[in-house]
């Protein structure tokens, strides 16, 4: 029985550790804002289009973390019409901001995956406190071109219709 628990707790501590994610609020309190976002140093940039207002129902939203560039915190999926209901449209998350749909019928509306990067410590908090399944509004700067470079290198780009980069700057 011993061994049983042994095991056990070294499969546990073994999936803690490979799923550990950082809080955003530590994400938040290393990063410096404004046209370029930096987190401990490294800048981050985009070509940040006009504040615009995404609006909608949040479908999902997930914790997103990827050590290569953590300034992204969460993935979420705002919907309106038909991709509002499970029963009309399932909706799958396959990790790292990727999802997928189904429906037995066309639906009507639409579905955006928005990779969400805070503005600030205030947005931050504002997004940790959404939950799915409610109507939202967010004032956003939204990647034109898709993608986000680095100063060490390695790229960020979104394809697929309907994901964008967005830089939150409120939650309302």
């Amino acid at each position: 029985m011993k061994n049983v628990v042994i095991v056990i707790a070294a499969v546990i501590g073994l999936l803690l550790f490979l799923t550990w994610k950082p809080s955003t609020e530590s994400i938040v309190n290393k990063m410096d804002f404004g046209e370029q976002v930096a987190y401990e140093g490294e800048n981050y940039r985009s070509d940040w289009g006009e504040k615009e207002v995404v609006s909608g129902y949040l479908r999902r939203i997930d914790r997103h973390y990827d050590k290569l560039i953590p300034i992204i915190t969460y993935s979420m999926v705002v919907t309106s019409e038909d991709f509002n209901d499970p029963e009309l449209v399932d909706l799958s998350h396959k990790g790292g901001g990727s999802y997928y749909w189904k429906s037995k019928i066309k639906p009507k509306g639409s579905l955006t995956v928005y990779h969400t990067i805070p503005g600030s410590v205030m947005s931050q908090q504002q997004m940790d406190l959404l939950s799915e399944g409610v109507e939202i509004e967010m004032t956003v700067r939204a990647s034109k071109n898709n993608q986000l470079t680095r100063d060490s290198g390695p790229l960020f780009r979104v394809g697929g219709h309907g994901h964008k980069i967005v830089l939150v700057e409120d939650v309302l």
